[in-house]
């Protein structure tokens, strides 16, 4: 009997069992949603052998991992990229080994994986305006620590960040903001509020010292929870970064 699967037709398998057992009406919607577009689709998926191991860590130590992204952000800058490899797509259905956990902003001219010329499932990335860690965006960063076996995080901001101007705002042009978006400028200001900056600096360098003092507290702050301080005891780094919209990435080591 043969050891190689289809991915796909295990998956429309599996909606067909699904959707005989569904009662809730959104639901079921939204499954047969999923199933219909599944079956639609012409792609020849390739076949898995179910007797391999499903993916390859690219890294296992963060010295190692960090040496990827450089290299692949070298590729990025000299318009070298490989290129996302999709035919890795079928093996993924069966996990995933990260090498490398970035944690960036939300901003759409930042992509890790093409900044780093990296595949699907090669990054575990969390995105969020001004790249804040809050208590989710730390647990993913824990989950992927624990779980999935990690051992670099790079919190990278970046080059004209909106979020870390906003927190340069006066206060009554911050208080007029959403107050969700309020709480994410107090948390950048934790940050940028004691820059001691000449008088005579201008906007855009006032923006780059911004986003440095933001990733310096956000990386301080996580290295120093007690969670991570275990993993980082057993060989993880927490590493900031910044990223210029020219395509390179420096790593502040």
């Amino acid at each position: 009997m043969s050891s190689f699967v289809n991915p796909q037709q295990q998956t429309l398998s599996m909606l067909n069992d699904l959707v005989s057992k569904i009662d809730d009406a959104q639901m079921l919607s939204a499954i047969q949603c999923i199933h219909n577009n599944d079956a639609s689709l012409t792609v020849q998926e390739e076949l898995v052998d179910c007797n391999c191991d499903p993916v390859q860590r690219k890294a296992e130590t963060a010295e190692e991992a960090l040496k990827i992204l450089k290299d692949g952000n070298n590729q990025f800058v000299e318009n070298n990229s490989k290129g996302q490899q999709l035919n890795s797509r079928a093996v993924l259905t069966r996990g995933q080994k990260p090498f490398a956990i970035i944690v960036t902003c939300a901003d759409s001219r930042v992509s890790p994986e093409l900044i780093f010329d990296q595949n699907l499932g090669d990054l575990f990335v969390i995105r969020v305006a001004g790249n804040v860690i809050d208590s989710h965006a730390r647990a993913s960063i824990l989950y992927a620590m624990s779980a999935l076996q990690v051992k670099l995080v790079v919190i990278m901001g970046h080059q004209s960040c909106g979020a870390v101007n906003a927190s340069f705002l006066d206060p009554e042009a911050v208080s007029a903001q959403p107050k969700d978006l309020q709480n994410l400028i107090k948390t950048i200001q934790e940050g940028t509020g004691n820059m001691n900056l000449p008088a005579n600096t201008s906007a855009d360098e006032r923006t780059v010292c911004g986003v440095v003092c933001n990733v310096n507290h956000q990386s301080r702050c996580l290295s120093e929870q007690e969670d991570v301080q275990s993993f980082i005891q057993k060989g993880a780094t927490v590493l900031g970064a910044y990223y210029g919209f020219n395509g390179a990435v420096s790593f502040f080591e």
